[in-house]
């Protein structure tokens, strides 16, 4: 059909350049119908031609796959902006570096939390720390208080060998327990060379601490038998005062003063050891002891029993005295009396039990007195497990 389409086409441009041909005029074309059988005369004979003609076979090309080509991505853009100008391209945020300063708590070498100390008790506190920055602290470095309950601590105490990043050492400061009972807790830091201070922590800025407990122990705080010997002892006829030997003679006209144990006592019970009093031999005489100082905190009971030595046949005469108890501020002198209780030989001994708390804090000094109220014979006094506990 194409082969056809060409023919017919071709003899159309041929007629069509024939009227261009010198001579020949337009009349001298054959009429149209006569174009038309020629035409059809003529593809009648190409088919003929062709029809005799073998055709060629169309075999398949075999077909290989090429790998697609693949274009390279553009090389990254070169960074040609001036020093110091932004870049076009994000950069990551830089992560900082270990800081000059800082430290790493590792452990409470002494004194761990919440040690118990005696008010005025003097102690070492101990920490060890690590070196986590990267400068070395040198003799110039100190440990330095920083806040709260100060213990007797000084401002600084200079460090006495360098420590490099990474080593640990042991510092040491000497402080004293407060005079109040209580808990109490001293924070510290260090400080470097040009006068910053600095902690422990991520961020150099936290504190390491002392924390105490100021208490005294349960039980006697205060034995006046034990104490007996260091108080100061006198005596008082109404007419003469001395002092008086403790320990003395038991016939001393002076009076007596000392340690006694295995008496037999007024209820008929046979004692421990005992403190064993006499009065001068005067009547209305007395002898009186002054102790080393106490400090009184609240929780103190002043507690003891008192009564008279009895005969071996179980009676003590006419026994019949005064105990005194009285105490002398040191803060300013002064005297008071916790309380007087007269007894007489009546197979009965007194019970003593003071609350002290009221004087929490105080320092006192406890006055014994033992006075004869009238005649003297048969006043043998006895204080018996007289103490402080709490």
């Amino acid at each position: 059909m194409r082969t056809r389409l060409w023919i017919v086409l071709a003899l159309s441009a041929l007629v069509l350049s024939a009227c261009n041909f010198p001579g020949m005029q337009a009349t001298d074309l054959p009429p149209a119908e006569n174009i038309e059988t020629i035409a059809a005369k003529t593809i009648a004979a190409q088919q003929t031609i062709l029809a005799g003609t073998p055709r060629p076979t169309i075999t398949p090309a075999a077909v290989t796959l090429l790998p697609q080509e693949t274009t390279p991505p553009p090389p990254p853009p070169t960074d040609t902006a001036a020093p110091g100008a932004p870049s076009s391209t994000p950069r990551p945020t830089d992560t900082p570096g270990t800081p000059c300063n800082r430290a790493s708590f590792v452990a409470d070498v002494t004194v761990p939390d919440d040690t118990a100390f005696r008010p005025g008790d003097k102690f070492t506190k101990t920490w060890r720390l690590k070196n986590t920055g990267s400068c070395t602290w040198t003799t110039s470095y100190a440990l330095v208080f920083a806040d709260g309950d100060r213990m007797g601590a000084p401002d600084a105490v200079p460090l006495t060998v360098s420590v490099a990043p990474g080593q640990t050492v042991d510092l040491s400061a000497e402080l004293t327990a407060p005079d109040t009972l209580g808990t109490y807790q001293g924070n510290w830091q260090l400080k470097d060379d040009k006068g910053k201070t600095f902690g422990i922590g991520d961020k150099a800025d936290k504190t390491f601490w002392v924390r105490i407990k100021v208490t005294l122990p349960g039980g006697i705080t205060y034995d006046f038998l034990a104490q007996a010997s260091s108080a100061t002892w006198e005596y008082d006829t109404g007419t003469e005062t001395g002092a008086l030997t403790y320990n003395g003679a038991d016939d001393d006209p002076h009076g007596v003063a000392k340690i006694k144990r295995d008496l037999k006592l007024e209820d008929g019970r046979t004692t421990g050891t005992v403190l064993f009093t006499m009065p001068p031999h005067n009547n209305n005489g007395s002898i009186t002891a002054t102790y080393p100082p106490y400090t009184v905190y609240s929780g103190d009971y002043l507690k003891g029993l008192l009564g008279f030595q009895a005969e071996s046949d179980g009676s003590c005469g006419p026994g019949q005295a005064v105990f005194i108890i009285r105490y002398k501020l040191t803060s300013d002198g002064t005297v008071h009396t916790l309380g007087d209780w007269r007894d007489s030989c009546d197979g009965k001994l007194v019970k003593v039990n003071v609350d002290l708390s009221s004087l929490n804090g105080e320092e006192v000094q406890f006055i014994l007195v033992f006075d004869a109220d009238g005649d003297y014979h048969g006043d043998r006094g006895v204080w018996s497990s007289l103490r402080v506990e709490r």
